[in-house]
C-alpha cells in the first residue's frame, strides 16, 4: 500500500526539483546557489541598494557633524551648510568609485570590451 505514495511523493519531487531549477536560472542564480551570475538583476539590486546606502549615509553624517560643530561653536546655520556639502560631495565621489568598479561585477556593457580585452577591469572602450 505504501508504494503508489511513494511513487507519487517522488514524481511530485522531481517535479518541485525541476521548478526549482527553472526559477533560479531565470533569477539569474547558478545551480548550485552560491553566488548570482554577473549581470543578473540580484547584482544590479546590490549595486542600487549600496549605492544608495552610501549617498544617504555620507549626507546625514556630513549634516550631523556639521550641526555638532554648530552646536559646539553657536555659528549656526554655517557648520550644518558646510557639513552637508562635504557629506554630499563625499557620497558623490564614493558612488562614482563604486559605479566605476561596477563592470568587474556586472560586466561591461553590451558593444564595449576593455582596454586588455577582458571584460572586468573597469576600462571599457569601443569595439572597433
Amino acid at each position: 500500500m505504501t508504494e503508489p505514495k511513494d511513487q507519487d511523493l517522488s514524481h511530485k519531487l522531481a517535479e518541485l526539483g525541476s521548478r526549482v531549477r527553472e526559477a533560479r536560472a531565470e533569477a539569474g542564480l547558478s545551480q548550485d546557489g552560491q553566488a548570482p551570475k554577473p549581470g543578473g538583476m540580484h547584482s544590479l539590486l546590490g549595486l542600487g541598494l549600496r549605492v544608495t546606502t552610501d549617498l544617504v549615509v555620507s549626507v546625514g553624517l556630513g549634516g550631523a557633524l556639521g550641526w555638532a560643530a554648530d552646536d559646539h561653536w553657536g555659528s549656526s546655520p554655517w557648520g550644518l551648510m558646510i557639513g552637508l556639502g562635504v557629506g554630499f560631495a563625499s557620497g558623490v565621489l564614493t558612488v562614482y568609485r563604486v559605479v566605476r568598479g561596477a563592470d568587474t561585477v556586472l560586466g561591461p556593457p553590451p558593444g564595449k570590451r576593455t582596454a586588455a580585452g577582458k571584460p572586468g577591469d573597469g576600462r571599457a572602450r569601443e569595439d572597433e
